[in-house]
């Protein structure tokens, strides 16, 4: 966790305009209800007013000074964003090392960008490349001829079969499945036959993935996720389906394969 720093400081880092005293020291974020002198928090639901006015907080995050008079104040337009930025700062992610693990499993041509890291236990096939500044976490499983961008992160146990392609800047979660087969059957005199599923998935850049989402690979061609898209735990993306760009799919949905959704789209939980 970073140090205390002056109020007038977090000003300054966060594009803030301070209101009030600007020597004040911090030492965390913390919400309305529970954060003391030495705390940062943030008002950016006005149902949560009253709640502001009576915390102890040594300075509150506020889009309106006019709300919270006689208080110490980081006034910015929008708070939530700000309150992103100031916990980026007293939580800094710890990255691992560059290079790649002695218990990785690693095919002899895969491509390895600079300051990528492979964890342990982490197994990458034939032909693959992940890019500088990537970090793929333990256990996790890339198939043959994966493409991981740059900066993009892979939490443990993420699984990204044969073809697939992530971008730049991605997050993935623990226990996502990224390409599996998609549910094509023939069904003929009452038997199932399967159909191969010989497309592939790709994820545009700065897409976030939850944990334990599974997007199918294509029957024929991409199931495509849109520049920017965010999508929680637990949901299902079939084979085929083309999602825009900045989308934010909640935890528990599922799209049917060949669907086709436009950019800026919120599928709710």
């Amino acid at each position: 966790m970073s140090p205390a720093t002056r109020l007038s400081n977090l000003a300054n880092l966060l594009g803030a305009e301070l209101v009030g005293d600007g020597s004040r020291e911090i030492t965390g974020v913390r919400p309305l209800d529970s954060a003391e002198q030495e705390h940062l928090s943030f008002l950016h639901n006005p149902k949560y007013l009253e709640d502001a006015r009576s915390s102890r907080a040594g300075a509150i995050l506020a889009a309106d000074a006019s709300q919270l008079p006689d208080r110490n104040l980081l006034v910015c337009p929008e708070p939530y964003l700000a309150l992103a930025h100031a916990l980026e700062y007293f939580h800094p992610r710890e990255s691992p090392s560059p290079g790649v693990h002695p218990s990785a499993v690693v095919a002899e041509d895969v491509e390895l960008g600079e300051n990528a890291s492979v964890g342990p236990l982490v197994c990458v096939g034939a032909g693959s490349s992940i890019g500088p500044g990537s970090e793929i976490g333990p256990g996790c499983v890339l198939g043959r001829d994966v493409v991981v961008g740059a900066d993009t992160v892979l939490h443990p146990r993420v699984v990204v079969e044969d073809s697939c392609r992530i971008g730049d800047r991605c997050v993935i979660h623990s226990g996502t499945v990224i390409g599996a087969d998609g549910f094509g059957f023939a069904t003929v005199d009452g038997t199932h036959h399967k159909v191969p599923q010989v497309g592939i998935v790709v994820l545009e850049d700065d897409v976030e993935l939850g944990a334990n989402v599974c997007i199918d690979r294509a029957a024929l061609g991409e199931t495509r996720i849109g520049r920017g898209t965010k999508v929680d735990n637990l949901v299902q993306i079939a084979h085929n389906v083309q999602i825009g760009e900045d989308c934010l799919i909640v935890a528990q949905v599922g799209i049917s394969g060949s669907c086709k959704i436009g950019h800026h789209t919120v599928f709710a939980g």
